[in-house]
């Protein structure tokens, strides 16, 4: 299962990134305003065309489906493995689940593309794919469902930081 996540900000791309690769935004969006219970960095290293990034997360989650809370007996955490590339412009994100670990497979692009006008659009693109019999395709629709969701919540966010911190 596939979605695209859209949200347009008053800023340059390459503010943008230098706001969302800032360790502080990142702790005050995670901890602070969607409330994960953990959410470090706890690997960056460069490359050639950017750098790659270790994230460990632990959400909170809301009521979950029987069935679903079952299958996360071992905690909602995930490891982040990112990898940003400055040449395009990408950030590409792979989520491993302390829970399902190969059982789901969650990868997505985010892309920021020039507006102008002060103005940048970012795409999320993402895939879900939950190798589990029976409730496979309820797992991906609700995990797609609560990303687009913590997105919304985090562009609210973002164009706040924004404001406060300058978008320059």
């Amino acid at each position: 299962m596939q979605r695209r996540i859209t949200h347009t900000f008053q800023c340059e791309p390459s503010t943008y990134w230098k706001n969302f690769f800032d360790p502080e935004y990142g702790h005050q969006l995670f901890v602070g305003r969607l409330r994960f219970e953990r959410w470090d960095i706890v690997q960056t290293t460069e490359t050639a065309d950017g750098f790659r990034r270790v994230i460990e997360a632990v959400p909170r989650v809301g009521d979950l489906p029987g069935p679903i809370k079952a299958l996360i007996r071992n905690g909602t955490g995930y490891r982040e493995e990112g990898e940003y590339f400055r040449s395009r412009g990408c950030y590409h994100t792979k989520i491993i689940s302390a829970s399902l670990g190969e059982r789901l497979d969650f990868h997505g692009d985010m892309i920021v593309e020039d507006l102008g006008d002060g103005r940048c659009v970012r795409h999320y693109d993402c895939t879900a794919v939950a190798h589990v019999r029976l409730i496979g395709s309820m797992l991906e629709k609700r995990l797609l469902d609560d990303v687009e969701k913590s997105y919304g919540k985090a562009a609210e966010f973002t164009q706040q930081w924004l404001a406060e911190h300058g978008s320059t």
